[in-house]
C-alpha cells in the first residue's frame, strides 16, 4: 500500500534529535519517538509510534532541511499550515516535524489496499464505483478550495478498505508549502511509466497545473476502477506519454459492456484533452455523481460512524482539556459536516486531537490552555455571522475540562456529560468558557463572568478593545506663587505628621510619597539614599476611546557609576520602541494633558544596577532585564494583558539597534537588528523597525519581510499591509497583493489604492460582486476611480455597447485619466482619430506619465508608425505601475502594427506580470486570430488559472 499526505497533523513536535550516525530509516532505526519497521513505497516507511504502541506511516518529505535555523523554521511552520487539511477522506497526518536534518510526515496507518490492485481484472460494479468516486472528489474538493493542486492521484494513490472506505494519499511537500502565483502542486516526474500513465496532458507537456489536472488524472482513475486496465499503456514512458497528449483511450465499453451510461458520463468528462472541456471543478463533478446516484452520499455519512469507531479501543479514564461544540436546532448532516471540517482545522492547527470527528458534535482535545484558547478563538471567528455571510450555521461553542474516557470508539465521562447539557443552553456564533476550564489557567485574555447555564459558570473572553471611558476627578487648583510656596514649604517641614498634605507648584512639579499615614514632603535627596522612586503621573486624564497617550519621562539615575547613565538612556529608548508597538497605546513625545507620564530610576546596588518602578526595585543585569520590568509595569498600570516575553538575546540586540539608530550609526543598526530578529522572528517592535529601516535603506526584500510579519500579528498595521500589498502586485504573488489590501479596508473602507487595485483584479477574474461593490464605494470619488461600469460589456467582448457607455460616464465624470485612456483606445481601434486626440488633450494634464505615452502609441501604430509608437511604449513603460496594464496595451499596439509575434510575446508578459486583465484578454476579440496557435492556448490555461487564484484571494476582501 501506498500513503500520502492529507489531513490535520494532531501534535506538532517542537524539538529536533539528533540523527543516528546509521540510517535512522532503516528496518528497526529510531526516529523521534518511532521504530522504523519495512519500507513500503519510494518515500514511505510502516512504524510504530512507541509512545501509544500503534502502527503509523512515515513519509519523508526532505533529507535536508536548510541549515539556517531561520529559513528551517519558517519551512516547517509553512509546512504545517499547508498540512492542516481535515477530511475522512484524506489520510490523516498526525504530526510534521523535523528529525536532525530530515522533515517527516507521520500518517495514521490505513489497512487496505490501493484501488489499482483491487479492480485488477475485476471492475468495480456500478454502487462500488459511485461510492468510491464520490469520497475521493469530495476529498479533492477540499484540496482545490484550499488552493492545493494534488498533481498526483493515481491507482496507488488511492486506498480502499474492507467496509467501503476510500482514502486519498500522495500529497507532497511541494504540495504542502505555499507558492507565489499559483497553487502549491505536486509535478510528477515523467520517468516511469506507470506514473505516466495517469499524468494530465499538461503535466507531460510541462505546462502550469490546475484543478482540471487532477480532474483529468481522477477521470484516469475512474476509467481504470470502471474497466479494470490503464487507459493508457505501452511499452515504456514516452510511448505513454504520447498516447496520453495525442490518443483517445479505447472505449470503456469494449473492454466493460457492462459499464452504466453514468459511469461513463461522469469520467468521460474528465478525460478531455482540452481543459477548458473538462468538469468545471470538483464540486460540478461532485454534483453529477450525486445526480447520478443519491445513495452513494448516504453511504458514506454511514461510514463515518464505523469509521471513527474502528481506531478506538477502551481507555483508562484521563483529565483533558475539551473543545466541544454542536450545531443549535436540528442541523442537517451538511452543517454538521461543515462544523466539524471548519472546527477539526482550528483543532489540528493548535496540536489538537478530534475524538468524535463524524459525530452530531465536535469533541476535542487540545494539549495545554493557551492551545484551547487559540482554538476556540479561530472557531469563534470562522463562524461569525460577518465571517459566514449568508445562511450562516449556529454554532455553539465550549471550553471546558474534566475526566474523559474512550470506550468503543465513544467519548464518555461525567465532564462530556455536562458540556452537552451546558452547551444545549447556549446561544451560537459565541464561546463560553467554563469554570473547569479557569481552573486550568486563563491563558494572556480576559475573561467576562456571563452567568451561568445547567449549573456551570460561563465566561466570556473580552475583545482587545479600550475600555470604557474612565474620568479621573481632580480637586480644583490654585496657583501658588514662590513666597507662598517656601511658606509652604517650611510650615509642611515643621508637620510631618499631617495626613493628605499636597502642594501643587506651578513653577516645577513635586514628588509627593505618603508613608503609614504620615504626609512628608521630599525636595531633595542624595544620590545614594536608596528609597523607591514614586511614578508620576499626569492628573485629569480623562480617557474616551482610542490607544492611550502615555509619555515617558527621562530616567533618573543614581550613582557615580558613568556606565548608569548609558543603560538608562538604552532601557528607555528600547522600551518606547516596545511600547510603539502595543496597538492600545500612544507614545507621546512630550507631556500633555491627555498623556499619562511614567519613569524608572536607575541606580547601583550591592550586587549591581537595580531597576526602580513604582516601590518596586529589581536586579538589572543587562538591557533586557531592565526592557521587561518597565514594558511589564507600564502595562499593568494601564490595564493592559502581558504578552509573552522574548528572549533576553533578541531585547538586548534590538536595545543595541535602537541606540545605534539613534547615534545615525546604520551598519551597527542593521548588524544588530538583524541579530533580534534571528533571536526572535516575532518580536514585533523590532520587525516594525526593520520594516521602517530596511524601506528607507533600500533594502525592498528585508523591509517586505518584515512586514509580513507585523502584518501577521497586527491586521490592523496599515503601513506594513500596504507594503506586503504593494510587494505582491509587484512580485506577481496576488494573494498577498489582495490580502494586503484586504486588511487596508478592514481599517479603511474607503482607500483609493486598495478599492481600485481589488476592483481591476475583480473585474479581470470576473468577479462581478467585488468589481460592483468597489465601484459603489468609488462612486464618491468617481474622478479617481480606476474602474466604471461598462468594464464588464468589455470584459464580456461587447466593445460597442462599452463604448456608448462610457461616453455617457464620461458625461458625469470630468478629467478622470482612466477613463480617457479607455475611450481614447477604442476610439482608435474603431478609428475614430478625432475622439482619441480628444481624450489625448485630457491626458496631457491628467496622466502625462503613463495614459499620454499610451494612447500615443495607438495612434501612432494606427498611422503605420511603428518605430514611433515603440518610442511611445518605451516612455510609457518608465511610467508604468505594478498594477498596470501595460503588456497588454502592448499586445493590441502590436495587433494594429500586424506584428504577430510582438501579439503573443506580450501577452505572455502581462500574464508573467499578472496583469488585471484577464477576462478581456479571454474575450477580446482581436487576439482572435491566435485561437489555433498551440502557444496562445497554453496561454490561455494559465490565464484562466490565475483568474481561479484571484477569485480564491478575493473572497477574504470585506466589500
Amino acid at each position: 500500500m501506498r500513503h500520502g499526505a492529507a489531513v490535520p497533523y494532531r501534535s506538532i513536535i517542537k524539538y529536533n534529535l539528533p540523527m543516528a550516525s546509521t540510517d535512522p530509516f532503516s528496518p528497526g532505526g529510531a526516529l523521534l519517538n518511532y521504530k522504523v519497521g519495512q519500507r513500503v513505497g519510494t518515500s514511505v516507511w510502516q512504524a510504530e509510534d512507541t509512545r501509544k504502541g500503534k502502527k503509523v506511516a512515515i513519509k519523508l518529505l526532505s533529507r535536508q532541511l536548510p541549515k539556517d535555523a531561520a529559513r528551517r523554521e519558517a519551512l516547517v511552520r509553512d509546512v504545517r499550515l499547508g498540512a492542516a487539511l481535515y477530511h475522512a477522506s484524506l489520510v490523516n497526518i498526525q504530526e510534521v516535524a523535523p528529525a536532525g536534518d530530515a522533515l517527516i510526515l507521520v500518517m495514521e496507518w490505513i489497512d487496505g489496499q490501493p484501488i489499482s490492485a483491487r479492480v485488477r481484472n475485476k471492475p468495480l460494479d456500478r454502487t462500488e464505483f459511485f461510492r468510491v468516486a464520490y469520497q475521493i472528489v469530495d476529498a479533492v474538493k477540499l484540496l482545490h478550495a484550499k488552493n492545493i493542486v494534488h498533481g498526483n492521484i493515481t491507482g496507488d494513490s488511492i486506498i480502499l478498505t474492507a467496509n467501503g472506505g476510500a482514502k486519498l494519499c500522495g500529497l507532497n511537500l511541494s504540495n504542502l508549502l505555499p507558492r507565489q502565483g499559483q497553487p502549491s502542486a505536486f509535478q510528477q516526474k515523467g520517468n516511469d511509466a506507470r506514473s505516466v500513465s495517469y499524468m494530465a496532458p499538461e503535466q507531460i507537456t510541462n505546462q502550469p497545473l490546475t484543478p482540471q489536472t487532477d480532474i483529468f488524472s481522477l477521470g484516469l482513475v475512474l476509467y481504470e476502477a470502471a474497466t479494470g486496465r490503464l487507459a493508457y499503456q505501452g511499452t515504456n514512458a514516452a510511448e505513454i506519454a504520447r498516447k496520453v497528449v495525442e490518443e483517445q483511450p479505447p472505449s470503456p465499453k469494449s473492454i466493460n459492456p457492462n459499464i452504466d451510461n453514468a459511469v461513463l458520463g461522469v469520467m468521460g468528462r474528465c478525460l478531455f484533452k482540452d481543459a477548458f472541456r473538462r468538469h468545471k471543478d470538483a464540486k460540478s463533478m461532485l454534483d453529477e455523481i450525486m445526480r447520478a446516484d443519491p445513495e452513494a452520499q448516504k453511504f458514506v455519512s454511514a461510514l463515518s460512524k464505523p469509521a471513527a469507531a474502528a481506531p478506538q479501543q477502551a481507555g483508562k479514564a484521563r483529565s483533558a482539556i475539551l473543545f466541544i461544540a454542536d450545531v443549535a436546532g436540528e442541523a442537517d448532516t451538511k452543517a454538521a459536516a461543515r462544523m466539524q471540517q471548519v472546527l477539526g482545522e482550528a483543532v489540528y492547527l493548535f496540536d489538537g486531537e478530534v475524538l468524535d470527528p463524524f459525530g452530531p458534535r465536535l469533541i476535542a482535545q487540545l494539549p495545554s490552555v493557551d492551545a484551547a484558547l487559540e482554538a476556540g478563538r479561530k472557531g469563534e471567528f470562522d463562524f461569525s455571522p460577518d465571517q459566514q455571510g449568508a445562511n450562516p450555521i449556529p454554532v455553539r461553542l465550549l471550553l471546558h475540562a474534566g475526566e474523559i474516557e474512550v470506550r468503543d470508539g465513544k467519548v464518555i465521562g461525567a465532564a462530556i456529560d455536562k458540556a452537552i447539557e451546558v452547551l444545549q443552553n447556549l446561544p451560537p456564533m459565541k464561546l463560553f468558557i467554563s469554570e473547569e476550564f479557569t481552573k486550568r489557567g486563563r491563558g494572556s485574555v480576559r475573561l467576562r463572568d456571563s452567568g451561568a447555564k445547567a449549573g456551570v459558570k460561563l465566561y466570556t473572553i473580552v475583545p482587545a478593545e479600550p475600555p470604557p471611558p474612565v474620568v479621573v476627578e481632580e480637586e480644583p487648583e490654585e496657583e501658588v506663587g514662590a513666597e507662598e510656596e517656601a511658606a509652604a514649604q517650611a510650615a509642611m517641614l515643621a508637620a510631618a505628621k499631617k495626613k493628605k498634605t499636597m502642594i501643587l507648584a506651578a513653577v516645577a512639579a513635586v514628588a509627593v510619597v505618603v508613608l503609614g499615614g504620615a504626609g512628608m514632603l521630599l525636595f531633595s535627596k542624595s544620590k545614594g539614599d536608596h528609597t523607591p522612586v514614586a511614578t508620576t503621573t499626569t492628573k485629569g486624564v480623562h480617557v474616551e476611546s482610542g490607544p492611550k497617550g502615555i509619555f515617558l519621562q527621562p530616567f533618573a539615575v543614581e550613582g557615580t557609576d558613568p556606565t548608569l547613565a548609558d543603560r538608562a538612556n538604552q532601557v528607555r529608548l528600547t522600551t518606547i520602541e516596545m511600547l510603539r508597538a502595543i496597538p492600545d497605546v500612544r507614545v507621546a513625545d512630550n507631556p500633555g494633558p491627555d498623556v499619562t507620564a511614567f519613569t524608572a530610576t536607575i541606580r547601583g546596588g550591592t550586587t549591581g544596577p537595580e531597576i526602580v518602578t513604582g516601590s518596586t526595585a529589581v536586579p538589572m543585569l543587562d538591557a533586557a532585564s531592565g526592557i521587561q520590568t518597565v514594558v511589564q509595569f507600564v502595562s499593568k498600570q494601564l490595564g493592559l494583558p502581558q504578552r509573552t516575553p522574548s528572549t533576553a538575546a533578541a531585547y538586548n540586540a534590538f536595545a543595541d539597534a535602537v541606540v545605534a539608530n539613534a547615534a545615525n550609526d546604520p551598519a551597527k543598526t542593521e548588524t544588530s537588528l538583524r541579530a533580534a530578529i534571528k533571536a526572535d522572528p516575532n518580536l514585533m517592535p523590532a520587525q516594525l523597525m526593520a520594516m521602517r529601516f530596511f524601506t528607507a535603506r533600500g533594502k525592498e526584500a528585508d523591509a517586505v519581510a518584515a512586514a509580513k510579519r507585523v502584518l501577521a500579528t497586527d491586521a490592523a498595521n496599515l503601513d506594513a499591509a500596504r507594503m506586503v500589498a504593494r510587494s505582491g502586485l509587484k512580485t506577481g504573488d496576488l494573494p498577498s497583493a489582495i490580502g494586503g489590501y484586504a486588511a487596508i479596508l478592514r481599517k479603511d473602507p474607503s482607500d483609493l489604492e486598495a478599492l481600485n487595485v481589488v476592483g481591476r483584479y475583480a473585474w479581470s477574474a470576473g468577479d462581478t460582486a467585488k468589481f460592483n461593490s468597489a465601484l459603489q464605494r468609488l462612486s464618491t470619488t468617481p474622478a479617481a476611480a480606476s474602474i466604471q461600469s461598462p468594464d464588464l460589456l468589455l470584459a464580456n467582448g461587447k466593445i460597442d455597447d462599452a463604448v456608448q457607455n462610457y461616453y455617457t460616464v464620461e458625461e458625469k465624470v470630468q478629467n478622470n485619466p482612466a477613463l480617457a485612456l479607455k475611450i481614447g483606445k477604442l476610439a482608435v481601434l474603431r478609428h475614430s482619430t478625432s475622439i482619441a486626440e480628444l481624450e489625448l488633450k485630457k491626458l496631457q494634464e491628467s496622466d502625462p506619465n503613463y495614459g499620454l505615452h499610451i494612447l500615443k502609441a495607438y495612434l501612432a501604430a494606427q498611422s503605420g508608425a511603428k518605430a514611433d509608437a515603440d518610442n511611445e511604449l518605451k516612455a510609457a513603460l518608465a511610467g508604468s505601475k505594478p498594477g498596470d496594464d501595460y503588456f497588454t496595451n502592448v499586445a493590441e499596439v502590436a495587433v494594429i502594427s500586424g506584428d504577430s509575434k510582438g501579439v503573443l510575446d506580450a501577452l505572455q508578459k502581462a500574464a508573467a506580470r499578472k496583469e488585471p486583465t484577464s477576462s478581456y484578454i479571454l474575450s477580446n476579440p482581436l487576439f482572435a486570430f491566435l485561437q489555433s496557435d498551440p502557444d496562445y492556448q497554453k496561454l490561455r490555461e494559465q490565464i484562466v488559472a490565475q483568474q481561479n487564484e484571484v477569485r480564491t484571494a478575493l473572497a477574504s476582501v470585506p466589500l
